[in-house]
C-alpha cells in the first residue's frame, strides 16, 4: 500500500544550547559549544564552532549597533540586564563551522570577563507537496477549508485491476481530533452498501466503507477517474491550521473470475493518502505587512527581542505577532519553500529571528496556494504558471480564457459559469479537466493538444 508520509509538525527543530561553562580560555581566547571568541587590539571576533543558522549572544559589556560588523544584515543589538544581547542569523546557508560569525569592536581585553552565554539554533527540514491529480489504485483528493469550516473530500479511484470491479471494502482512517464525518454519499451506487454508523466513525477516527454490485452490472475502473464516494466534514472548534492526513487502513478490491465458474476473486489495491489544509498561509516575518521579508521588518523584530507572554492564558497578546518560531514548510506549490506556519512558543528570541533569515526575501506568491475557492482567485490562477489549479469551493463566475497548458480539477465541485481554452497552435501536449460540473459551456480550441476532460457539462 503506497501512502504519501505526512508532512512533519515541527519543521523547523530547534536545539537551544545554553553554554555558559567554557570549553576552553586564557586571556584571550573564550570558547562555548557554539563559538570561540578570540581578542586582538580590543575586538573580538566570534568564530563558528559548528554550522549554525542563527546564533544568540550575551555578554556583560555595552555594545552599539554600529559596533556589530557582520556579513548579514540580520542582526539584532538590544540592551539586557546588566549588558547586550547579540542575535545573528543567516539564510539558508547559515554560517558554516570555523566562519567568522561576527566582529564586535571595543576596548576589550579578556572575553573569559563578560560573562559570555550562547544560545544556537540548528534546523531540519522536510515537506510533501500538497494537492494532487488523481493517481492510480484508490485516493483520497487533497482539498482545503477555512478554520472551523466544513467541506467534502473525494474518495476516487483509477486503473484499478483489470476486471470489472464487483465489489471494495474500504477502511478510511482520519485524525478524529481534527475534522468529524457529518455524511457520506455513494457515487457510484451498487446492489448491497455498508457504511459504519456516523457516530462510531467520529469516536473511533474509521471510516468503513463497502459496496457490492448486482451481475452484468459491476464497475469498470480504466483511465479515467472514477469518484467513488463524497465525504462531508466539519473542522472541529478551535483549529486554525491543520494538514489532516485522510488514509486508508485497508483497500480491497473483488472481481469475479470467469474461468473459475466466477470465482470471487480478493485483490488489495495501491492506495495513497490525501490532505485536508486547514487555514490559509502566512508570509512569517512580513511583520510590516508589504508582502515581502525584507530589512525594514528587522527594526519592528528587534523592539521586541527577549521579550516573553504566556501562550495558554494570552494567545492574543500582541507579542504574539513576533512569535514566528518554530515554523513550518507547511504548504506546498508556490509556498513549498516558504515557512508559512508559526508553532509559538511565547519566547521571541532567537528562534524567531531564523524563521525570519529562513523568508528573507521572499516575497508572498502571487498565486497563493493551488486551491482556488472563488472567481477572482481562479482568474488569478489561470493568468499565473501552476501546472494544476483545483477548486476549494463552488465557483459562481465565468473566468479568463486560459491561453496556456493547464490541468484543472474541479475536485468534485461546481463551476457555473462558462469555461473557455484557446491554446494557439505551435503549444503541444496534454491538458486534463478532472471531476466535477460545469454548468454552463465549455469550449475548448487547442490544434496541438490532447485534451482528457472528465468534467460533466451541463449547458
Amino acid at each position: 500500500m503506497k501512502m504519501r508520509n505526512c508532512v512533519l509538525l515541527i519543521i523547523l527543530a530547534t536545539m537551544l544550547l545554553l553554554s555558559s561553562a567554557c570549553v576552553h580560555h586564557d586571556s584571550f581566547k573564550y570558547e562555548t559549544e557554539d563559538a570561540v571568541f578570540l581578542v586582538e587590539n580590543g575586538l573580538i571576533e566570534v568564530v563558528a564552532r559548528r554550522n549554525l543558522y542563527g546564533l544568540d549572544i550575551y555578554l556583560e559589556a555595552e555594545v552599539e549597533p554600529e559596533d556589530v560588523d557582520t556579513q548579514t544584515p540580520l542582526k539584532v543589538i538590544v540592551p539586557y540586564e546588566k549588558g547586550t544581547v547579540i542575535a545573528i542569523a543567516e539564510g539558508r546557508n547559515g554560517f558554516k563551522k570555523g566562519e567568522t560569525i561576527a566582529r564586535i569592536a571595543g576596548d576589550f581585553t579578556s572575553p573569559a570577563d563578560l560573562g559570555i552565554v550562547t544560545e544556537s539554533v540548528l534546523k531540519n527540514t522536510e515537506f510533501v507537496s500538497q494537492s494532487s491529480a488523481p493517481v492510480n489504485g484508490v485516493y483520497v483528493q487533497d482539498t482545503w477549508v477555512q478554520p472551523e469550516g466544513a467541506g467534502f473530500f473525494i474518495i476516487g479511484a483509477r486503473n484499478v485491476l483489470d476486471e470489472p470491479i464487483a465489489g471494495f471494502d474500504l477502511v478510511v482512517g482520519f485524525d478524529n481530533s481534527t475534522i468529524e464525518i457529518t455524511a457520506v454519499t455513494s457515487l457510484k451506487p451498487g446492489l448491497t452498501e455498508i457504511q459504519s454508523d456516523i457516530t462510531d466513525t467520529n469516536a473511533n477516527g474509521k471510516l468503513e466503507l463497502a459496496l457490492a454490485y448486482e451481475r452484468n452490472s459491476e464497475l469498470t475502473i480504466g483511465a479515467t477517474p472514477v469518484n467513488l464516494y463524497k465525504v462531508f466534514y466539519n473542522v472541529k472548534t478551535g483549529i486554525t491550521y491543520a494538514n489532516s492526513e485522510i488514509s486508508f487502513d485497508s483497500s480491497e478490491f473483488t472481481w469475479l473470475d470467469s474461468s473459475q465458474s466466477w470465482l470471487p476473486i480478493k485483490e488489495t489495491v495501491d492506495a495513497t493518502s490525501g490532505f485536508i489544509t486547514v487555514g490559509d498561509p502566512v508570509l512569517l516575518g512580513d511583520f510590516d505587512l508589504n508582502d515581502t521579508v525584507n530589512v525594514q521588518d528587522l527594526p519592528l523584530f528587534a523592539e521586541h527581542y527577549r521579550e516573553i507572554y504566556d501562550v495558554g492564558t494570552d494567545p492574543e497578546n500582541p507579542l504574539s505577532f513576533f512569535d514566528i518560531g518554530p515554523a513550518t514548510r507547511f504548504y506546498g506549490n508556490d509556498w513549498a519553500e516558504i515557512f508559512s506556519k508559526a508553532n509559538k512558543d511565547g519566547n521571541i528570541d532567537i528562534v524567531d529571528l531564523v524563521v525570519l533569515a529562513q523568508n528573507y526575501y521572499f516575497s508572498r506568491p502571487a498565486n497563493h496556494t493551488t486551491f482556488v475557492k472563488n472567481i477572482n482567485e481562479l482568474n488569478a490562477a489561470i493568468d499565473g504558471d501552476a501546472d494544476l489549479i483545483v477548486l476549494g469551493a463552488n465557483i459562481t463566475g465565468s473566468p479568463s480564457v486560459i491561453e496556456r497548458i493547464v490541468d484543472v480539477n474541479l475536485n468534485g465541485y461546481t463551476l457555473t459559469g462558462d469555461l473557455s481554452v484557446n491554446i494557439p497552435a505551435g503549444i503541444s501536449g496534454n491538458m486534463t479537466i478532472f471531476d466535477g460540473t460545469i454548468e454552463g459551456s465549455f469550449n475548448f480550441t487547442g490544434p496541438d493538444v490532447t485534451l482528457f476532460n472528465y468534467a460533466t457539462i451541463i449547458p
